[in-house]
């Protein structure tokens, strides 16, 4: 009599082995929607020029580095609303393209563009995760002019 545990064991296998991917890139596709809604409130922000649109998605220690002309600025969370506030920054209205997402763990790294008839933005930006929601903690920036 053959042994059918040995097929039987690798069918159980065969089935379980996909279940456990499965569900960790289910975690992963949730994690990425949230992140998405995030990035997208952040730029509907910006555009608007709303603070109290971006203290929705700003991590507490937020700050931001652009490079701007050749010289590299740094402007903490207060430094980036004030400029919003005061119609500085933003104000563009520019459609938002994610160039890739990798998440890890409780951080994901982002590329994006934000990109007009006039002006271009690439951000590489970091997200954590803390406290049930996903918030922008990072962005290093670069404008360019099109073409």
């Amino acid at each position: 009599m053959k042994n059918i545990w040995t097929p039987a064991l690798f069918l159980l296998f065969l089935v379980i082995s996909p279940a456990v991917s499965t569900a960790e890139s289910v975690g992963d596709l949730q994690a990425a929607r949230s992140i998405k809604v995030v990035l997208e409130t952040f730029v509907r922000g910006e555009s608007a020029q709303s603070v109290e649109i971006l203290e929705e998605v700003l991590d507490p220690a937020f700050s931001m580095t652009a490079v701007l002309g050749g010289k590299v600025v740094v402007f903490s969370r207060e430094g980036f609303l004030g400029g919003i506030a005061a119609k500085k920054f933003g104000g563009n209205n520019n459609p938002l393209t994610i160039e890739s997402l990798e998440i890890d763990g409780p951080t994901a790294a982002v590329e994006m563009r934000i990109e007009g008839p006039n002006v271009r933005f690439h951000h590489y930006a970091t997200l954590a995760f803390s406290e049930g929601t996903w918030a922008l903690v990072h962005s290093l920036v670069t404008m360019t002019q099109p073409g």
